[in-house]
């Protein structure tokens, strides 16, 4: 949880355990800062953990994204000017990723539940090549439909940035798509600092994502087959994610519990103001809520009280992405009631695994006096 020093309660805490900080002054004390095993064995355990057939370690979850839609290009599963079915309601960077790539986005509305993406069968019929599915604040978006649009031959990728550690009836995100991305960012409910993961399901596209980027040659060739880029995650930051791994079910749980109770408090409120939390996907369990929001009715007057309450709370996502500058003016912006809806009454909280009944409490009284 992050906060400015000039609010009256500082929720600034390391993202790091002692534990970690040493992984990493033991990498730092040798040769293999850059490169070296523990790139290899987090590659490893975070595939096994996700249970696909091949991971590779970047330098953040955005290029995680670029480096997934140029390997599906590169190897001819999409070509440039493909349409990509996306939400309006999550980061700029999925839709930047997908633009970077030579690649259009076609923006979707989301479900007034679950904030995820609403597949929209008719735009599937339409021409879309691919979607971009985002697993919002960390609930898993309807994972039965990526298969029915593999089925259908549509190129599936889960942007999975904020839901490290979610699972869909037992499986976890990111193993149902064709490739998947991930975000090891200091927000995010593991972190390297920065850093990202690509996942893939074919072994022709993890080899063309490593050429992609180690500069067009691999580990070990000097030779460029390719043009290419370096988008390597340094060792140190490798071993701090494989202690991050260790403990991330633990974490999450806590995060989960801290949500409940969250929900539970709120919910008993004797106010005219009704909060509307995120609802987890119909037969999901497994939210890892990376990101804790609520819907308030008067926004923009929760929000300044809570700032002057020294609570910092955000405004995700808005604008969303179809309201933003470039894409505003660059793609066709039709109509998203559901996005529009939740982009202008959210706000979110301060959250995390090790939030405290003090400090729930400071940010539910905040809460009551606004109300």
């Amino acid at each position: 949880m992050y906060s400015s020093s000039t609010y009256k309660v500082p929720f600034l805490r390391s993202p790091f355990t002692v534990r970690e900080r040493f992984a990493a002054y033991n990498i730092m004390s040798g040769s293999n800062i850059s490169t070296g095993a523990e790139r290899a064995i987090f590659e490893d355990l975070f595939r096994d953990y996700i249970g696909v057939p091949y991971s590779l370690a970047v330098s953040n979850g955005t290029i995680a994204l670029e480096l997934v839609w140029q390997t599906l290009i590169q190897n001819g599963k999409l070509k440039k000017g493909d349409k990509v079915l996306c939400p309006s309601f999550t980061f700029v960077a999925v839709a930047n990723a997908i633009v970077r790539s030579g690649l259009v986005p076609v923006f979707c509305d989301i479900e007034k539940d679950t904030w995820n993406l609403d597949f929209q069968w008719d735009n599937v019929e339409k021409g879309i090549s691919a979607v971009c599915a985002v697993h919002t604040f960390g609930n898993p978006c309807n994972c039965d439909e990526i298969r029915y649009l593999q089925e259908k031959g549509v190129i599936v990728v889960e942007d999975c940035a904020e839901a490290c550690g979610a699972s869909y009836n037992g499986r976890m995100v990111g193993s149902f798509g064709d490739c998947s991305a991930f975000s090891f960012n200091a927000t995010k409910n593991m972190t390297t600092g920065e850093g990202g993961m690509a996942c893939f399901q074919d072994k022709e596209d993890v080899e063309t994502a490593l050429l992609l980027s180690e500069n067009g040659f691999g580990y070990t060739s000097r030779n460029a087959s390719i043009p290419g880029h370096n988008y390597r995650l340094s060792n140190i930051q490798c071993a701090i994610g494989i202690e991050q791994l260790k403990s991330l079910d633990k974490r999450n749980r806590q995060r989960r519990k801290n949500a409940v109770k969250l929900m539970s408090i709120l919910d008993d409120f004797d106010t005219k103001e009704k909060y509307v939390f995120q609802e987890p996907t119909e037969s999901y369990l497994n939210h890892v809520y990376q990101i804790f929001g609520i819907l308030v009715e008067n926004r923009d007057k929760v929000y300044e009280h809570m700032v002057k309450s020294g609570v910092e709370v955000k405004r995700y996502f808005s604008p969303h992405i179809a309201e933003q500058d470039y894409y505003a003016k660059n793609f066709v912006h039709p109509n998203y009631p559901n996005t529009d809806f939740v982009s202008d009454h959210i706000i979110c909280l301060p959250f995390d695994d090790k939030l405290s009944s003090k400090e729930i409490g400071i940010m539910v009284n905040a809460l009551k006096e606004v109300v």
